[in-house]
């Protein structure tokens, strides 16, 4: 009885374990979810472990689509410097009427459901002959989406900032 009795607690505690632990992770994805700047950032860390499986989680299907060719082979690091809101009402205009026209979102809630930012990264690279990028500070903008305010923000496209 006893022997049964210290299994069952030691099993009830490696429950407890393991659930704190991924509470903390689902917490962390929670957030990025609700946050379009948390979803940027997490998207540079998954650049920077070249992790293009992850990044995947964060982006829009007809981005995922795409398969952009990240380079990772040429990559050393990337790191997300700064993420500021873009202030060009002619750029958040067009992701609107892009996003409305792609039926992500409706053109009622679109306002609320598309939000740009502008990025700023530092990159560093093994060969600076290749790719879209040269070693040092780059600038991006970066448009996130999501269907309506229960939807998790997801990055729609990213191009020259």
């Amino acid at each position: 009885m006893k022997k049964l009795l210290s299994i069952i607690t030691i099993c009830l505690i490696g429950c407890c374990y393991f659930a704190g632990c991924s509470s903390k992770d689902n917490s962390e994805v929670a957030k990025s979810q609700n946050d379009p700047k948390a979803t940027v950032e997490e998207y540079f860390k998954c650049w920077n472990q070249k992790d293009r499986n992850k990044m995947k989680l964060l982006e829009t299907e007809a981005l995922k689509n795409l398969d952009a060719d990240f380079e990772f082979d040429n990559l050393k690091s990337i790191k997300l410097v700064s993420c500021e809101d873009c202030t060009s009402k002619n750029f958040i205009e067009e992701e609107i009427k892009r996003a409305v026209n792609d039926k992500i979102v409706s053109k009622e809630s679109a306002r609320e459901n598309v939000k740009c930012f502008k990025v700023r990264f530092d990159i560093k690279l093994k060969n600076e002959d290749r790719g879209p990028w040269d070693s040092g500070i780059s600038y991006e903008k970066i448009t996130l989406v999501r269907k309506d305010k229960n939807s998790k923000w997801l990055i729609s496209s990213m191009g020259e900032g």
